[in-house]
């Protein structure tokens, strides 16, 4: 019993880093920006987001040591039990079995309940869920210093091998900014006129003085 306990456990700690891990990567410059201007909350939030790199390392040896520790368990304590419920209905089966079958389970339980169902509602609520794990995050990014500066050095020296200078994009084109608008018109949050007005601003950084002047 004990050790189901533990699995829960090592299970919730995995779904908490899994579901902090879709929320902060969602956060774009211009809602952490509107984050800091209304909310006192976010200063943790933006030290955590400042290098992704960094905070998705720390995320990652928190869910692989989660992940370890829950399997260890597993093998070493439930095993033995699968084994006696199956002769307990007329089937022997092998420790080697009896573990295969325990890590299946387990890989199951711990997708569903540690990384899919986290990351779904880490989607429809990524800015509550990143400020309230930010701060976890942070305190264990100073825990695993060791670790996360090892991945984080290595992830980035292997990234600049393969000719990648930054790996988040932190502006926002002109190209977007129209899409944005165009799509806002669609769903209704702009009328026809408001979607004009704003398209023709752009078009002023276009027009040339030989295009506006007035023959006198």
């Amino acid at each position: 019993m004990l050790t189901i306990i533990l699995i829960i456990i090592l299970t919730t700690i995995n779904a908490i880093f899994a579901a902090s891990e879709m929320a902060l990567v969602s956060i774009s410059p211009s809602t952490m920006y509107q984050l800091k201007q209304n909310n006192d909350k976010s200063r943790i939030l933006e030290k955590v987001t400042k290098d992704s790199t960094k905070y998705l390392s720390t995320i990652q040896v928190a869910i692989t040591f989660a992940g370890f520790l829950s399997s260890a368990f597993a093998g070493s304590q439930l095993s033995g039990d699968l084994i006696v419920i199956f002769d307990n209905l007329g089937i022997r089966i092998s420790n080697s079995l009896s573990v295969i079958i325990i890590t299946v389970l387990l890989s199951f339980f711990t997708l569903v309940f540690g990384e899919l169902v986290p990351k779904r509602i880490a989607l429809s609520k990524s800015i509550k869920i990143a400020l309230l794990t930010a701060p976890i995050i942070y305190v264990v990014m100073l825990a695993f210093t060791p670790f996360v500066w090892l991945l984080t050095n290595t992830t980035r020296l292997v990234v600049r091998l393969f000719g990648i200078k930054n790996t988040r994009k932190e502006e926002i084109t002109e190209k977007e900014i129209k899409e944005m608008i165009v799509f806002g018109h669609i769903e209704g949050l702009y009328q026809e006129d408001e979607k004009d007005m704003m398209q023709r601003i752009f078009m002023f950084d276009d027009i040339t003085v030989d295009e506006i002047m007035t023959p006198l």
